[in-house]
């Protein structure tokens, strides 16, 4: 007969849970002149935790995701249109070899893909966009302006 092993599932908290959780505990155990090896054998074994990285940890003050926002928002305000295809953004976006998304992919340009990961997070999605010629996907000019003015809390360029 095969039995499957089970693993428990892992707990997501931030890192410093955890170190206020063991001061607390350290705390607790003082309190009560119970010494660690006693504790360790009456509790039970926690699940094991995974250990998120802060926010607050980035080296740069704006992620690339938010530079992203802002140069898309220049490419719109450059096509001077209200819709853009993603080929045609990427293209745009690359264009400049001084900035980041040229060389973004391992020295290549920009996915759509990883142009969709990044704006993911910023509630921008791509649509399926209708033009005479044919479908395409791509991405509309007010949704990348709503996600800015979250992120800056104020008026961005028209």
């Amino acid at each position: 007969m095969i039995t499957s092993l089970t693993r428990k599932p892992m707990r997501v908290v931030p890192y410093s849970s955890v170190l206020k959780y063991a001061a607390q505990s350290a705390k607790d155990a003082d309190k009560s002149n119970v010494t660690a090896s006693t504790v360790s054998n009456v509790s039970k074994k926690p699940a094991p935790v995974k250990f998120l990285k802060s926010a607050s940890v980035s080296n740069s003050n704006t992620s690339s995701g938010q530079r992203l926002l802002k140069q898309v928002l220049k490419v719109f305000k450059q096509q001077q249109c209200d819709k853009l295809k993603t080929r045609d953004l990427i293209a745009s976006l690359c264009s400049d070899h001084s900035k980041q998304w040229s060389t973004y992919n391992k020295g290549k340009e920009i996915t759509a893909r990883q142009l969709g990961g990044l704006l993911k997070p910023y509630g921008v999605a791509s649509h399926d966009l209708y033009y005479p010629e044919g479908n395409a996907k791509g991405y509309f000019r007010k949704d990348v302006r709503k996600a800015y003015k979250r992120l800056k809390g104020k008026e961005t360029p028209e």
